[in-house]
């Protein structure tokens, strides 16, 4: 998984979160970011900003992102996937 697959994914629930203007306003591009494999299916994403650092959560059974992982996984839960 990387951050254009992640990008691809999640347009549905959150269209907004990787467009242009979102990128332009925390001066970042894609390739910033630095995707990493948690556990069930759970991934990280971060990247550097000029002031500060962007860290999220993509649920790859949901396609959902947030910015907590104990909320992504409770959200799952509550749906009926697992």
């Amino acid at each position: 998984m990387n951050i254009y697959e992640i990008k691809r994914r999640s347009q549905a629930k959150k269209p907004h979160y990787f467009s242009r203007n979102t990128m332009k306003f925390f001066e970042q591009t894609l390739k910033d970011f630095r995707v990493y494999k948690l556990k069930n299916d759970m991934y990280q994403f971060r990247a550097k900003r000029p002031y500060g650092e962007t860290i999220a959560y993509f649920d790859a059974i949901t396609n959902d992102i947030g910015s907590n992982l104990e909320t992504l996984i409770k959200q799952r839960e509550n749906n009926g996937t697992k």
